[in-house]
């Protein structure tokens, strides 16, 4: 049977490879307190909907 050679590992591969993720890397690097501590409140006062917290919107755009 031959082996399949590719420069990138399969999903399972790379599943299996490592435990540590590259979220796990990025909180390491960055003081989450400090980044929440900068980006404050985004809800004011007033009626409506409450916003989705500043720390989960940057985390996303990570």
């Amino acid at each position: 049977m031959a082996d399949r050679v590719l420069g990138q590992l399969s999903l399972a591969d790379g599943l299996a490879a490592s435990d540590e993720t590259i979220f796990d890397l990025v909180s390491k690097e960055l003081d989450w307190a400090l980044i929440r501590t900068l980006l404050g409140q985004r809800s004011g006062p007033g009626s409506g909907n409450t916003s989705y917290p500043a720390e989960a919107l940057v985390r996303c755009l990570l």
